[in-house]
Formats: structure tokens, C-alpha cells, sequence
């Protein structure tokens, strides 16, 4: 779990419905939108990846009930997200680019949408040629 102190009291609100559909789930069929994606579980928490384990998404959910997204960027959508006070580094990981959405619902949905998109692109564009051509092929 990612802690909550090192996020701003705005991002820290109860967790909303959707059409009933709770956050978790939006954020779930967000990421299962994208080609070649998968679900899969990594130490406890569903993960996101493209072709084999190609790790770009991975989703967790607070006691309270609020969902985090982490996703990795480039060092200049890194430098933007960043700006808003729902985003921090990523524990553990966050020197290798990845960055954490704390509380998805506070956090406009568009803007996640391109953040998980630019992320499952990169994705799939570190996997080799002969592979990303495979995989489009399907």
C-alpha cells in the first residue's frame, strides 16, 4: 500500500461511484482498453501489462476505500503530473520514472486517461520490434 501522508488533504476524500461502478473497476476496464493488454496480480496488487510482463500500470486500494494508480512516464510528463497535488514519486520504484496517483477519484479522469495511455505506449514500444510486430498483428 502507498502511504497517504505524503499526499495533499485534497487528495484525500471517501470513495465515489461511478454508475456504480466503483473506481477500481473504471480504472481496471481503463487499463484492459488498451491493445495487447493484460491483468495480472504482483505482490498482492492487480498489475497491468503489455505482451509478455511488460509492467505499466498497476492499481492499489487504501483501508478507506480509495484507489492509486502508478504509472511510468517520461521525465516530462513526470515533471507535469507532478504539479498536481494527487501526484508524488512512486515508493520503491520512483527513480526508475514511475509516479503515483494517490486517490483516483479526486483526480480528473481525463488527464488519467492520457497518463495511462502514455504509459502503456511506452510500454509497448520498449518491447522489441519482433514482438510489437506480433502483437499488432493479432
Amino acid at each position: 500500500m502507498f502511504t497517504v501522508w505524503l499526499t495533499s488533504p485534497k487528495c484525500v476524500m471517501q470513495t465515489k461511484h461511478l454508475h456504480d461502478v466503483t473506481f477500481a473497476e473504471s480504472v481496471r476496464s481503463l487499463a484492459l482498453s488498451f491493445p495487447e493488454t493484460r491483468e495480472d496480480a504482483q505482490r498482492g496488487f492487480p498489475v497491468f501489462k503489455v505482451g509478455a510482463n511488460t509492467l505499466f500500470a498497476w492499481m492499489s486500494e487504501a483501508d478507506d476505500g480509495h484507489v492509486d494508480v502508478t504509472v511510468k512516464l517520461t521525465a516530462e510528463e513526470r515533471e507535469i503530473a507532478e504539479l498536481l497535488p494527487c501526484v508524488h514519486r512512486a515508493s520503491d520504484v520512483g527513480r526508475y520514472g514511475w509516479i503515483t496517483i494517490v486517490n483516483v477519484a479526486a483526480f480528473p479522469a481525463s488527464y488519467l486517461r492520457v497518463l495511462v495511455q502514455a504509459s502503456h505506449e511506452a510500454a509497448f514500444m520498449s518491447l522489441t520490434r519482433s514482438v510489437r510486430a506480433r502483437l499488432s498483428a493479432r
